[in-house]
């Protein structure tokens, strides 16, 4: 395949890409509250380990089905099916376990079209443009994220009308599909068939963790900061949102200000970041920043008791100027790693996001036994300021 048509199904994924995470970011906000709803707040983490379980399944026979459906076909069977689910959890029915066990499927699908869409642009992206691609990639999806608070804070106003979110999302997702048809291409056979090749999830992990070549060391530790800044997204999404709606009482227009001005560093920084690492920056250097950047911020949280929007928005702020470091290098050196072979790596990447949906909510549930949900935060940036230890010994690629 030529460096033209790469770099427009590129530009085709990227636009997919878009509209899908609109979905994605519009029901993300809500779920933890929409769950509190239905089955009370203290069954929110519960809910969370078993969809991210769910999830973990989907993604571990996903290769499997790849060897029989092409990425496009599989796409749209899934994101089909997604939107029938959206219908459901916009439908208002008097069934709480119904729509519980709608929403459980509707996240585990969710983030394992994301993860072939990550299997999609890897076929067509060069290695010495992987920086370039993956910071594009990631600034185009941010901009859905920046979007979405706004868009569902107007939807929401005062009030809690998440059926009509669930519509919404449903809606962008349809326009998800209508893309995939109309523009993706079905990859050629044979790249699809290298990139499905791999697909021993067991033994790689068994490799990742016993073999002491560089190369195995700097897989471990680069999917070990890739677990921790998932445990960071998982505890943000879940009770964040849930913190200042609940307990310091803003409400949810104020919330989707606060949010989108968080967001902003996702949009900004991760194209440029992405071009340092390929050229004159390593990536343990801003690994290293961004997770230092990310634990003292979120430190500083706990100490916020006020429902003072500007310094909520200050803090989460600074607190993604981190973590979108942190994305964009991670993102750069693992695809630099790795190749169409490794599908298997990639597979654990993605697998790492349900993974921290399930060690989160965990620890989160015995930690409240004990402290006050305030106090979540500290713990977060401890164990974020932990990944330090995986940053500082990684070599760099360039």
């Amino acid at each position: 395949m030529d460096y033209t048509q790469k770099k427009l199904q590129r530009r085709f994924i990227y636009f997919g890409g878009l509209l899908f995470t609109f979905h994605l970011a519009f029901a993300s906000y809500i779920n933890s509250s929409f769950v509190a709803r239905l089955a009370g707040d203290q069954l929110v983490g519960s809910f969370f380990i078993v969809a991210s379980t769910l999830t973990i399944f989907g993604m571990l026979v996903v290769p499997n089905l790849l060897k029989r459906l092409s990425f496009k076909s599989f796409l749209t069977v899934l994101a089909t099916l997604n939107i029938l689910l959206a219908l459901l959890l916009s439908s208002g029915l008097p069934w709480p376990w119904l729509l519980l066990s709608g929403l459980a499927l509707f996240f585990a699908l969710g983030h394992i079209i994301k993860y072939l869409l990550d299997l999609y642009l890897e076929v067509y992206t060069d290695n010495e443009e992987t920086g370039v691609v993956r910071g594009a990639f990631l600034t185009i999806l941010n901009l859905s994220w920046l979007a979405s608070p706004l868009i569902i804070g107007s939807l929401l106003g005062e009030g809690s009308n998440y059926a009509l979110v669930y519509f919404v999302s449903g809606l962008s997702l349809f326009l998800f599909v209508l893309t995939v048809l109309i523009t993706f291409a079905v990859p050629p056979h044979s790249e699809q068939k290298e990139v499905v090749a791999a697909i021993s999830i067991g033994k790689v992990l068994r490799s990742l963790w016993q073999e002491r070549s560089t190369h195995e060391s700097d897989l471990h530790n680069i999917l070990a900061i890739n677990f921790i800044l998932n445990f960071f997204y998982a505890f943000m999404v879940i009770y964040t949102p849930l913190y200042l709606h609940t307990n310091i009482g803003l409400s949810w227009s104020a919330i989707g200000v606060i949010f989108t001005i968080m967001l902003l560093p996702f949009v900004f920084l991760q194209y440029p970041l992405g071009k340092l690492a390929d050229g004159q920056l390593g990536e343990k250097e801003i690994l290293s920043a961004g997770l230092l950047i990310m634990g003292l911020a979120c430190i500083t949280l706990s100490f916020i008791t006020s429902a003072n929007m500007a310094l909520w928005a200050l803090v989460l702020f600074v607190s993604r100027l981190g973590a979108a470091s942190v994305e964009i290098a991670q993102e750069t050196y693992l695809f630099k790693k790795i190749n169409a072979d490794d599908t298997f790596i990639l597979a654990i990447s993605r697998i790492l996001l349900p993974a921290a949906y399930i060690a989160g909510p965990l620890t989160a549930t015995i930690f409240l036994f004990f402290l006050p949900i305030q106090y979540l935060f500290i713990f977060l940036g401890l164990i974020v300021l932990f990944g330090l230890r995986y940053a500082l010994v990684l070599v760099d690629t360039k």
